[in-house]
């Protein structure tokens, strides 16, 4: 657990630092603009700019911008018409999340909403301050939040590469665990596979994540890196385009090869299983590799031949296979086949389009129509 919270700060320090600048400088900004009591909401809104997740940010500050000056104004017109209350703030606050919804269902601006009115309402009176000074608040925090942010943005290259990493070692042990299923005849073990499953759906959404944050940072500058740093960042960037692009069909391909495998384990035939389970385990070893290959550490080229090679030879698996263990075929092939469509989708995940990969593939272990089932 300790180690655990140890990586977590570890992985964050950057932007737990930038929060606390942000948070600080906003509130000194605003101060000087309005005064220690009109400067309490600039510090919470570049907090919520900056954020854990990074991404986005523009997107937040107008939407917290736009939530305090929907929220504030329901409120403030409720108490010119009827005052402060109980009721007044149930009608501020259900008035307002009513009209966020219906501009954007987004649970920042609809939550922001909600707390400009109860703010207006429950502590404007105490604090006598103007609507106009909460929305400038926002703004304020806002703009303090984007502008550190943009100076210096961390490593996007960095966190990408933590998280193709993440991804590509749930896919790498959801096959292994394919692989063992197959060798062993067990159909626990392919159902324990399948049960990997959504963790590697959460990977993938990590690592959609991970690239729209890398994106923001890019766009919104790095000024104080390198010029030898942006290269290799945005270099990274357009490969883990392409592994994340391929992440979802890779993850379907994951759970078809699950149950494939526990289709032919519940009916053994010996023969050629060993030779399916090495197949399994030279896919998931060259999946390993493609976020060494993102970092540019790896030759494409021979990641490219490497799983090439396991689909010529597991179709030959198939051709060798097929007359010895007819009542095998059916299940055979199609496990087959769904090995070689993890070789589409980790050609794909390198760059090549599936059009090309798929010829690719052809032109190496044979037409998919050519294997008999």
């Amino acid at each position: 657990m300790i180690r655990t919270a140890a990586r977590n700060v570890r992985e964050h320090a950057v932007l737990l630092v930038l929060a606390a600048l942000s948070a600080g400088l906003a509130y000194g900004v605003a101060s000087v603009a309005f005064g220690p009591e009109g400067a309490f909401f600039a510090p919470i809104a570049a907090v919520i700019c900056t954020g854990l997740t990074v991404g986005q940010r523009r997107r937040r500050a107008i939407e917290i911008a736009l939530g305090v000056f929907l929220g504030g104004a329901v409120a403030q017109v409720l108490v010119w018409l009827a005052g402060p209350g109980v009721w007044q703030l149930a009608c501020a606050v259900f008035g307002a999340v009513v009209i966020a919804a219906s501009i954007r269902p987004s649970t920042l601006l609809v939550n922001q909403a909600a707390v400009a009115a109860v703010v207006v309402m429950a502590v404007g009176p105490i604090l006598e301050v103007p609507s106009w000074i909460r929305l400038a608040d926002a703004v304020i925090g806002g703009a303090v939040a984007l502008t550190l942010t943009s100076l210096y943005p961390g490593h996007p290259d960095r966190i990408l590469a933590t998280s193709a990493r993440r991804f590509v070692d749930d896919y790498a042990a959801i096959l292994n665990q394919v692989a063992d299923a197959v060798e062993t005849e067990s159909i626990a073990a392919s159902n324990e596979a399948l049960e990997r499953v959504p963790q590697l759906q959460r990977s993938a959404g990590g690592l959609s994540e991970a690239l729209s944050n890398a994106r923001e940072r890019m766009s919104s500058g790095m000024l104080l890196l390198p010029r030898k740093e942006r290269v290799r960042a945005r270099t990274a960037l357009s490969r883990a385009t392409a592994l994340s692009e391929s992440a979802e069909l890779m993850t379907a391909t994951a759970r078809a090869l699950c149950r494939a495998a526990g289709n032919l384990v519940r009916h053994p035939h010996g023969g050629a299983d060993r030779r399916l389970a090495e197949a399994l385990q030279r896919v998931a070893r060259t999946a390993s590799r493609v976020p060494e290959w993102a970092a540019g550490t790896a030759d494409v080229a021979r990641l490219r031949a490497a799983v090439l090679d396991v689909a010529e030879d597991v179709s030959a698996t198939r051709d060798d296979t097929s007359k010895r263990h007819r009542s095998a075929s059916h299940t055979r092939t199609v496990l087959v086949m769904q090995i070689r469509s993890a070789v589409v989708d980790i050609l794909a995940a390198t760059g090549w389009s599936r059009t090309r990969a798929i010829a690719e593939l052809e032109a190496r272990a044979g037409r998919s129509d050519q294997l008999c089932l």
